[in-house]
């Protein structure tokens, strides 16, 4: 615990994406610390895990209600950051979940949703083709309105949320890559291509790049190249008024719009997601075989599009095993805090995982109870923590046949 008086706490944030960003905007708002961010490339990019152009704000948790109090902190925090930057980072669309209505991701955003002070409907699944014509549905399925969904704007958010940092004095370190961090005398060393800084403490926040930097996480956590794809439809218009939506496994995907109503941009599960041994050396442009892994979506999902995407780009993302966020402290340097594996959802939840970076950093214990992370079941297995391969995930199988 850092002593109010005393001289300022140094503290270090290694990766500015959609969490860093947030941790080094929180710690800059704090007195008496002094803070430094450091980003291999610069903040807003697109070739990590913040690209891509939309995320999806999602009020209501489909997986572990024990999320539903981060989701409700980060609700509370993006509204003072919106507020901060005087940007809509948010465009508020409403959200639509889809799924058949045993499934057990449906029943409990239902149940979230009742237990929520947000608004949201129950839709048939004639409502969901009457009100959602765009999509194709079965006569099983239900559909979860989400009237106070979203779609986040990732550039944008990291990038004005840095902006905001460094104008409460906070200081960047751009195209400066860490390659190594360490013990020096009581506090933590960074080293980077340009020299080495000493530091109180350290928040490493580096998405994909983290096992590179702590090699002993490969056990628990793996990295992903995923692909989204970018679809125009058949016909002029029949993207007008579509919303953004999810449908849960066994026929995961998602689709968002872009607001000129011109594309939607699809995506899948980690299943269809390829292992990365190297976060450096993957290949960044995606193969052209991989557009048929958006084939079912455009059969049984969304029939009005083209068949083959106009554009397809790639990303890394960090998984845990349980598909819960790896959040605490280094099991060798308690002085390092990770903040890492927020497998595919971190974004809606940004600005509350900032708060807690911030506040294990400065106090060593965050305000919101992170037990359940720790004590959540694996839901896949890593095979080869050299390559990254993985056993099956069911929660995020992207087809009834992904086995």
């Amino acid at each position: 615990m850092h002593l109010l008086g005393a001289s300022p706490l140094r503290v270090a944030v290694i990766g500015l994406g959609a969490v860093g960003s947030q941790v080094l905007w929180q710690l800059s708002r704090l007195p008496d610390v002094d803070v430094h961010g450091f980003e291999s490339s610069y903040p807003g990019h697109p070739e990590a895990g913040s690209g891509g152009e939309s995320r999806l704000y999602r009020n209501f948790e489909m997986d572990d209600p024990a999320y539903e109090p981060v989701i409700e902190r980060a609700d509370t925090v993006w509204r003072e950051l919106e507020s901060a930057t005087a940007r809509r980072l948010r465009c508020p669309t409403g959200v639509l979940l889809i799924g058949d209505g045993e499934s057990p991701q449906l029943q409990r955003a239902v149940r979230s949703a009742q237990r929520s002070s947000k608004p949201s409907r129950i839709l048939s699944p004639q409502e969901v083709r009457s009100s959602h014509p765009q999509l194709s549905v079965a006569d099983t399925d239900v559909g979860l309105w989400d009237p106070q969904g979203a779609v986040i704007r990732p550039e944008l958010t990291v990038s004005s949320t840095v902006d905001l940092a460094v104008d409460n004095g906070a200081v960047v370190h751009e195209f400066t890559r860490v390659t190594h961090v360490d013990e020096d005398r009581g506090g933590v060393r960074v080293d980077t291509a340009e020299g080495s800084r000493s530091f109180d403490r350290v928040v490493v926040a580096c998405g994909g790049w983290t096992t590179k930097l702590r090699p002993d996480l490969r056990d628990t956590v793996v990295v992903r190249r995923l692909t989204s794809a970018w679809f125009h439809a058949k016909d002029d218009g029949h993207l007008r008024g579509m919303v953004p939506f999810m449908r849960t496994a066994p026929s995961y995907c998602y689709g968002i719009p872009a607001g000129n109503d011109s594309t939607v941009k699809l995506g899948l599960g980690f299943n269809e997601h390829h292992p990365v041994a190297d976060p450096d050396t993957v290949p960044r442009i995606p193969s052209p075989q991989e557009a048929d892994r958006f084939a079912w979506i455009v059969d049984d999902v969304l029939p009005g599009l083209q068949r083959r995407p106009i554009r397809m780009s790639t990303y890394l993302e960090s998984y845990t095993t349980s598909m819960h966020d790896y959040i605490g402290f280094d099991r060798t340097l308690p002085q390092i805090v990770l903040l890492t594996g927020f497998s595919g959802h971190g974004f809606k939840a940004s600005p509350a995982l900032g708060e807690i970076g911030a506040q294990l950093a400065t106090r060593g214990e965050s305000d919101i109870d992170l037990g359940f992370l720790r004590d959540a079941a694996p839901v896949f297995d890593i095979v080869d923590p050299a390559t990254g391969e993985a056993t099956h995930n069911h929660i995020v199988s992207s087809r009834p046949s992904d086995t």
